[in-house]
C-alpha cells in the first residue's frame, strides 16, 4: 500500500514540477489573480456609478435659516444626502433649475417647483424631505394654535410604539446568515466552473499523454489506477494553487482599494465549503480523466464529455431551484445523499438551514463512497482505453479490454 501511494505522489509531484514551469501556468496564474483583484475593484467601481447622486435643492436667501437647518436633519432623518444651493432672486434660481443645475425650487417655504413631471416622480424623496421640513416648521405656530405644548404635540405626532411580541419563539436568525448565504450560492458557481475548466484541463492532459504515446513509457513502471490518481491529484494542485492565487489577489484589492467589504462569515462556514469544494472536484476530475482515455484527437473529446456535462449542469439547477429555495426541504434531503449533487447541495444547506449531525455525516459517506467507486469505476475504463489508439473506444469495449489489468 505504501509503495502505491508513493507511486502516485511520484506521478502527482510530476504533473505538479511540469506544470507550474509552462508559460501557460504562469500566464494563466496572472490572469487569474487580475480578473480576481479587478473583480473586487469593479465591483466598487459599479457600486459608485450607480449609487445615486445628492438631492439637489435650492432656496432663496429671503428663507429663514431654520429652514437650511430643518432641512438638513430631516434629510439626515430620512437618509438622504442633500445638496442645498441659495440664490438671491426667485428668477436666478429659476433659471438655475432649468439649466439643471438644481433638481427643486423650494420657495418661501410655501412653493416646492421642478422643471418637468418626470424630474418630479424621479425625486419623490426630495419631496417627501421638503414637505416634512415644512411641516415641521409650522408645527410651533399651530400648536400655539391649538393650546398644546410643544410636548404634547410631539406626543400626538410620535407616540409611543406598541409593544411587541413573537408567537413563534425560535432561535433568531444569525446576524451572518445572509452573508453564508451569498457565499453558499457563489462556492456552487465556483465549483461549477472549476470543474468544467480542470476537469478539460485533466481530459486534455490525458488525451496528450496517449497520442504522444508517453502514457506508453509510464505505464512500464506504473500500474493504471497509480498512473491516473496521480495525474489528476497533480493537475488539482496546480489548479488549487491558481484559485490561493486568486484568493489572495482579491483579499490584497479589498485591503488596499477597501471599495467591498469581507463578508462576515463564521469560520466553520468557510471550512465546509472548501470541505465540499475539494470533494466535487476529486467526483468529477476523474470522470473527466476516464473520458479522455477513450478518445487519442482531443477534437474528439466534445463527444466523451457531454455525459459528464449533463450530469453536472443537472446537479448545477437543482441546486439553484432547489436547495437554494428550500434547503431544509425533502428534495435537498434526497439530493445531499446522491454522491454527485452532493457537493453542490450541501453548502447552501449548511449555511441556509439547519441540517442534522446525521444527514451532514451521511452525505460526506455517501459522497466519499462514490468517489471511491468512480476512482475504481474510471481506473478500469482508463486501463483499458488509454492504451488504444485509432478511433473512439467505446465504455463496454474499454469495461472488457481492461478485465485482469492490475
Amino acid at each position: 500500500m505504501n509503495l502505491h501511494w508513493r507511486r502516485m505522489g511520484l506521478v502527482a509531484w510530476r504533473e505538479i514540477r511540469e506544470r507550474v514551469r509552462t508559460r501557460t501556468f504562469l500566464l494563466s496564474t496572472a490572469v487569474v489573480a487580475l480578473l480576481a483583484a479587478g473583480g473586487v475593484a469593479g465591483t466598487g467601481f459599479i457600486e459608485d456609478a450607480f449609487e445615486p447622486g445628492p438631492e439637489r435643492l435650492g432656496v432663496l436667501d429671503a428663507s429663514p435659516e431654520t429652514l437650511t437647518s430643518t432641512l438638513e436633519e430631516t434629510a439626515e432623518a430620512f437618509g438622504v444626502t442633500l445638496d442645498l444651493r441659495r440664490y438671491e432672486s426667485e428668477g436666478i434660481a429659476e433659471a438655475a433649475l432649468q439649466d439643471d443645475q438644481v433638481d427643486a425650487l423650494l420657495l418661501d417655504g410655501e412653493r416646492l417647483v421642478f422643471r418637468d413631471s418626470e424630474s418630479r416622480e424621479s425625486h419623490e424623496e426630495l419631496a417627501m424631505v421638503a414637505n416634512q421640513a415644512v411641516r415641521l416648521l409650522r408645527l410651533p405656530q399651530q400648536l400655539e394654535q391649538l393650546g398644546l405644548t410643544p410636548e404634547q404635540g410631539r406626543s400626538l405626532l410620535q407616540p409611543e410604539p406598541l409593544p411587541q411580541a413573537l408567537l413563534d419563539q425560535a432561535e433568531p436568525v444569525a446576524e451572518d446568515n445572509e452573508a453564508s448565504g451569498a457565499l453558499a450560492s457563489f462556492s456552487v458557481i465556483v465549483l461549477f466552473m472549476a470543474v468544467a475548466f480542470y476537469g478539460n484541463s485533466i481530459l486534455m492532459g490525458v488525451v496528450e499523454e496517449k497520442t504522444t504515446r508517453v502514457v506508453e513509457v509510464l505505464l512500464g513502471s506504473l500500474r493504471p489506477r497509480e498512473l491516473l490518481t496521480g495525474k489528476v491529484l497533480g493537475i488539482l494542485a496546480v489548479g488549487m494553487m491558481q484559485f490561493g492565487a486568486g484568493v489572495v489577489a482579491a483579499v490584497a484589492a479589498v485591503a488596499v482599494t477597501g471599495t467591498a467589504d469581507m463578508p462576515a462569515v463564521a469560520g466553520e462556514t468557510a471550512v465546509w465549503l472548501g470541505v465540499w469544494l475539494l470533494l466535487g472536484l476529486l467526483l468529477y476530475s476523474f470522470m473527466y480523466a476516464a473520458a479522455g482515455a477513450l478518445v487519442s484527437r482531443q477534437e474528439e473529446a466534445g463527444n466523451v464529455t457531454t455525459p459528464i456535462m449533463t450530469v453536472l449542469l443537472g446537479a448545477y439547477f437543482a441546486t439553484l431551484f432547489v436547495a437554494l429555495n428550500d434547503p431544509d426541504g425533502t428534495e435537498a434531503l434526497v439530493m445531499s445523499l446522491v454522491p454527485f449533487t452532493a457537493p453542490l447541495v450541501m453548502p447552501p444547506m449548511m449555511a441556509l438551514g439547519d441540517p442534522p449531525v446525521w444527514q451532514i455525516a451521511a452525505s460526506l459517506v455517501m459522497t466519499v463512497l462514490g468517489i471511491a467507486a468512480v476512482i475504481w469505476f474510471s481506473g478500469r475504463l482508463y486501463a483499458g482505453a488509454v492504451l488504444r489508439t485509432g478511433p473512439r473506444v467505446r465504455l463496454l469495449e474499454a469495461w472488457r479490454s481492461a478485465r485482469g489489468a492490475p
